[in-house]
């Protein structure tokens, strides 16, 4: 078994506690302007396989079983959303792009994943 060191919490700028004058929205911190232009990156080119991707990372680093949870990813803004889901039951290391569903912001299906048995 692997020994991991606790992290201090209260050295986090986003604890409770913490920092008062810092804010999610901006204006809390000069880092916040720095923080939301950088991560300000556009849709990844294929969803789904980012999202086996990073299924695999996850379970190799241990934050998620092979079966249980899930993840999801959103796409676009208003009416052009696509949700990107993983299937149940099926373990996450294992997944392909193709494994995925996409849903649209009102839960409807756009596309299905290629094997029919997915859930």
């Amino acid at each position: 078994a692997v020994h991991m060191e606790r992290p201090d919490w209260s050295q986090r700028r986003y604890t409770a506690g913490g920092n008062a004058g810092w804010t999610r929205i901006g204006d809390g911190s000069p880092t916040d302007r720095v923080a939301s232009v950088s991560s300000a990156v556009g849709d990844p080119p294929d969803p789904a396989r980012l999202i086996a991707q990073l299924c695999a990372c996850f379970y190799d680093k241990g934050w998620m079983t092979g079966t249980g949870g899930g993840l999801s990813l959103r796409c676009g803004h208003d009416e052009a959303t696509t949700i990107y889901t993983t299937p149940s039951g099926l373990q996450k290391e294992d997944m392909l792009g193709d494994d995925m569903f996409a849903l649209d912001i009102h839960q409807g299906l756009k596309a299905p994943p290629k094997t029919p048995s997915l859930k």
